[in-house]
């Protein structure tokens, strides 16, 4: 016959971390914001006055600079340092994927998994994340900046969990 390829503690590790995410909150935590491969370097200090200001109370965070500079490896990083703090994790949207001619609401909504009915986009989506808790990540926001104005308007005065990050 064949002889394994795994030991028994390998298969019991592996059977202990598949069950530690198939764990109701793991389940239900919605979230995008992936873990890149390289590490995150020379930009502590930026990375540290982020979270520092989320943790002083901000709701909303901007990012800006010129092109290249790492803005978004920059959000990516602080969302990742602060994601855990809210029940559904965050939600990273990347508005330069989001075509000229289509609204912000139902992109946002795509992001965090939620499925928006006919209507009005923007009510929709506030009615939708009313129930949730988490961080919102607006990426590339120059394309389309009154447009994500409006929309984290709309959103920062309904919800006083919202923390966006606008690069």
């Amino acid at each position: 016959g064949a002889e394994p390829k795994a030991t028994l503690p390998e298969l019991e590790d592996f059977l202990a971390a598949v069950q530690k995410f198939l764990e109701p909150a793991a389940v239900a935590r919605k979230t995008n914001v992936v873990v890149p491969p390289e590490p995150f370097v020379g930009r502590e200090a930026d990375l540290a006055a982020i979270r520092q200001a989320f943790e002083g109370g901000a709701r909303v965070v901007t990012i800006a600079g010129f092109g290249g500079m790492g803005k978004t490896r920059l959000a990516l990083a602080a969302a990742q340092s602060v994601a855990d703090e809210f029940n559904n994790g965050g939600w990273w949207v990347d508005l330069a994927l989001v075509p000229g001619a289509l609204p912000l609401a139902p992109s946002v909504a795509a992001a965090a998994r939620i499925d928006l009915p006919p209507g009005e986009p923007m009510a929709a989506l506030v009615s939708a994340l009313r129930e949730e808790q988490g961080l919102l990540v607006l990426d590339n926001c120059e394309h389309r900046i009154e447009e994500v104005a409006s929309l984290a308007s709309a959103l920062l005065l309904v919800f006083s969990w919202l923390f966006a990050a606008q690069v």
